[in-house]
């Protein structure tokens, strides 16, 4: 009997010692795929906070272009604000015609659309830039802006030259 009990505790210790080996075994590879995981999102997370100079040459000066977009808006609004105090300052100076009038507020009317499209541009390219931070999204806004702000510029510089024509044509006539 004393033979048996000894076997029996063997066995038992056998059986015990396999299941903790079974236990340890999948522990280590749940604790694996746990750190393969935990690299991986590290990596990842290291892999998206570039370094400034690194988006740059990674993806092209998006923040340069969009600083150069604000400067140029800004411009844009004060020649577009000016025109328009040099044109609130010929009506009340000179009886402009009804129709040379007409004219103007029509350029004035497309140069004003003009500037608040840019605006709206120049926030899609801003919100892509910083926020959605996709090089392929942040090209196609810029390029977008970039576009509208030519068109803008063509129609405030329109806007101007017809303010310019009617200062010439109504002062030029009382001198």
């Amino acid at each position: 009997m004393a033979g048996a009990g000894v076997s029996a505790s063997r066995e038992d210790i056998a059986l015990r010692l396999r299941r903790v080996i079974r236990v340890w075994g999948a522990a280590l590879y749940v604790g694996s795929v746990l750190l393969i995981i935990l690299i991986a999102v590290l990596g990842l997370e290291a892999l998206g906070q570039y370094s400034y100079q690194a988006q740059v040459l990674l993806f092209g000066n998006y923040r340069g272009q969009l600083a150069e977009i604000n400067e140029k808006y800004q411009v844009l609004k004060t020649e577009f604000d000016q025109a328009n105090q040099k044109l609130q300052a010929l009506r009340d100076l000179y009886p402009i015609s009804s129709t040379d009038l007409h004219q103007v507020e029509k350029i004035r009317a497309k140069a004003s659309l003009e500037i608040q499209s840019l605006k709206w541009k120049k926030e899609d390219a801003e919100f892509a830039v910083y926020v959605l931070k996709d090089p392929a999204t942040s090209d196609l806004k810029l390029k977008e802006c970039m576009a509208e702000l030519r068109r803008a510029e063509a129609a405030v510089k329109a806007f101007m030259r017809a303010v310019k024509g009617l200062e010439d044509k109504y002062a030029g006539r009382v001198r």
